[in-house]
């Protein structure tokens, strides 16, 4: 007896489709000669039956559509890769890796989804907002590992030294910095820093020893550009007056004073600052020295502000002598020697300084001397006048 051929799984699957369109198109030729009969009989009730299509109709005519309309083929093609995506895990690891590996190698591929990409992000603001949260928190992840930091701070080093890329960053890191909250952030942030590594502390300090030494290296070199920049900040004069100290300075020595940069604890001091300060200036600005700034930025008194028992009163009227009246009354006679510096020819002492008292108590009750005790002598001259 011959052996029957064993039929695969996909041939017996072929056969079952192939058997239940053979039944669809039995059942439908049967119901076409049924309605026949019923249509040529006169004598038989007419009855309408319905054209059902079957599947094998309904698959023709979805292919003749799919080939047809290049928007339905679309839209069929990419919702069916859409519920794939979503449903099955293994298609989409896989679908993932040989996109990336797309975007890599296909230059023409990458350029394209950069430029959708950017489209889409700027166009659409809920992609925009959705797409930086991500980021930054996929950078705040990555940005733990050192290896990814390394390469990071590499990268960005290298993007700044392009003078295009170093002028942008800066005009939107000063723009950024207006901000009072980022503003604030940043401070704390670098204080912080300073405060609790002790790397970064060195490193800032280091970083300003350099600063220094470079600074010290061009002003050797540059003796020049250094008589130029002296003579440029002592060119107005110190004219400048402290609003908290009510010294007058030069300009280099003194910042423009703002109640803005100062925290609100340290209103109180601010209030009495500017009540004891009566200069104005001409061009109606005030100005505070960087040593009393220093201390208003912490909220605490500057040791030589005015209102910090300094405040020297007005002289009145009274007590305004001439300078030959003050020394008929000054109780202290100095005897010192000046001399001019060689260089500059600014007034200088030299040698001891000898401090002689003066008892002014006779001077002070014998004003206004008569002529006999201010040993005077009358004297009358005789004028020619000529014929």
């Amino acid at each position: 007896m011959p052996r029957t051929k064993r039929l695969s799984a996909a041939a017996k699957a072929k056969r079952r489709s192939g058997k239940k369109k053979e039944t669809c198109a039995h059942n439908y030729n049967q119901a076409t000669a049924a309605v026949d009969e019923t249509q040529s009989s006169p004598s038989s009730t007419r009855r309408r039956i319905s054209k059902r299509p079957t599947l094998r109709t309904t698959i023709e005519q979805r292919k003749r559509k799919y080939k047809a309309h290049a928007v339905f083929s679309n839209v069929t093609r990419s919702n069916a890769m859409r519920k794939k995506y979503a449903e099955n895990t293994s298609f989409r690891s896989l679908w993932r890796k040989r996109m990336q590996a797309k975007y890599v190698h296909d230059a023409v591929f990458h350029a394209h989804w950069q430029r959708r990409m950017r489209q889409k992000y700027r166009s659409n603001c809920t992609f925009r907002c959705l797409w930086r949260k991500k980021m930054q928190l996929t950078r705040a992840e990555k940005y733990k590992d050192s290896a990814f930091r390394d390469y990071w701070r590499a990268e960005m080093r290298t993007k700044y030294l392009d003078e295009t890329f170093r002028e942008q960053w800066r005009h939107t890191m000063r723009a950024k910095y207006k901000d009072a909250a980022f503003r604030e952030h940043c401070r704390s942030q670098m204080r912080a820093s300073y405060t609790h590594s002790v790397s970064n502390r060195m490193l800032k300090k280091q970083r300003v020893k350099n600063c220094r030494a470079r600074q010290a290296a061009t002003v050797k070199t540059c003796f020049n550009s250094a008589i130029a920049v002296f003579r440029k900040h002592i060119q107005e004069g110190p004219i400048f007056t402290c609003i908290s100290c009510h010294r007058h300075l030069y300009r280099q020595s003194v910042s423009g004073f703002k109640m803005s940069k100062y925290k609100r604890d340290s209103n109180a001091i601010l209030d009495r600052i500017i009540s004891a300060f009566t200069n104005s200036d001409a061009d109606d600005k005030r100005y505070v020295c960087i040593t009393c700034h220093s201390y208003l930025v912490r909220g605490k008194l500057p040791p030589q502000a005015a209102v910090n028992g300094l405040l020297l009163e007005n002289i009145p009227s009274a007590l305004r002598v001439t300078e030959l009246e003050s020394v008929l009354i000054a109780q202290r006679v100095l005897f010192m020697k000046l001399m001019a510096l060689p260089r500059g020819r600014q007034r200088a002492i030299h040698g001891a300084v000898v401090n002689v008292p003066s008892n002014v108590s006779s001077t002070v009750t014998s004003l206004p001397l008569t002529p006999s005790k201010a040993c005077t002598v009358a004297a009358e001259t005789e004028t020619s006048t000529a014929i």
